[in-house]
């Protein structure tokens, strides 16, 4: 759909070229020129059908751009600790630096298997932070929930 506006919105463009380059002046008797009705009606056709065509070409376009977009988002998951998108094949979130379980993890768990997966944090190399279970973030992050309210 995108490549089709691409080429509707070319199209229309190239008419609108060749509609302003039509003349509309006949010759008379005499030496002079005179406008004629029937071809000033042709070109405003043509300007009309490239109108039409440049704004359908755009339409189709963004709908096409929309669309992609759309499609390339399935490939993407919310971390289970910051909420923000990262790729389904990323171990470790970008964004707050977690490890996150696998795919082959979250296919394979249910509900319950997921509150007993250990969830580790990135260490540094001098101090070594304890593993945390899912069901423990949670319930901590409810406790915390609670407490600001």
């Amino acid at each position: 759909m995108k490549g089709f506006g691409q080429v509707l919105i070319w199209a229309g463009l190239v008419l609108l070229v060749f509609s302003l380059n039509v003349d509309t002046s006949v010759a008379v008797p005499g030496g002079g020129r005179v406008q004629n009705f029937s071809l000033m009606e042709q070109r405003n056709t043509y300007l009309m059908l490239t109108g039409g065509m440049v704004l359908i070409g755009v339409l189709l376009f963004g709908f096409g751009s929309v669309r992609d977009r759309q499609d390339g988002e399935e490939d993407k998951r919310a971390c289970p600790h910051c909420a923000e998108e990262i790729r389904w094949e990323a171990t470790v979130c970008k964004h707050c630096g977690t490890g996150v379980p696998s795919l082959a993890e979250e296919e394979g768990a249910d509900e319950t298997d997921l509150d007993e997966v250990s969830i580790e944090e990135p260490t540094s190399e001098e101090e070594e932070e304890p593993s945390y279970t899912y069901r423990e973030l949670r319930e901590a992050a409810e406790e915390g929930e609670r407490s600001q309210k």
